[in-house]
């Protein structure tokens, strides 16, 4: 990690304080402050690339992951979303479908992911579940 300091000692500490204003306040109230910066809006091919809702969520998830590595936090899955994408499709639910059918063999992370109400299996209900989630029904 880098941390750009300012020219001077602001609070009379004996070092240099930190250059940007929210994180002196994080510090200062004993909380962990970061920045996290992406590109510079003058950069046209990060631009466009930033644009891109299919990225940023690509972005986000790696970012998600970075930030609870750095806190030692473990992300928990989202149940349903079997191809681990980060958001439940109607192939997800195709996905559980065929798991409890037995036309697909998944992984082990798949099988995870498939198993909504966690008792080790996908059944019916589990695939029912995620079409529910998907379509938003209750058929």
């Amino acid at each position: 990690t880098e941390v750009r300091k300012s020219d001077y000692d602001r609070d009379k500490d004996g070092y240099r304080d930190n250059y940007y204003g929210f994180l002196r306040g994080a510090a200062d109230v004993k909380c962990i402050g970061v920045l996290i910066e992406h590109s510079y809006h003058t950069n046209e091919r990060a631009t466009l690339w930033l644009l891109d809702d299919e990225n940023l969520k690509a972005l986000a998830v790696v970012e998600a992951e970075a930030i609870a590595d750095f806190c030692g936090v473990e992300i928990p899955f989202l149940a349903g979303d079997v191809d681990g994408d980060g958001e439940i499709t109607q192939f997800d639910y195709i996905l559980a479908k065929r798991i409890y059918f037995g036309t697909y063999e998944p992984t082990e992370d798949e099988l995870k992911r498939a198993d909504v109400d966690g008792d080790g299996t996908v059944s019916v209900f589990d695939y029912i579940a995620i079409r529910r989630k998907y379509f938003g029904t209750l058929e």
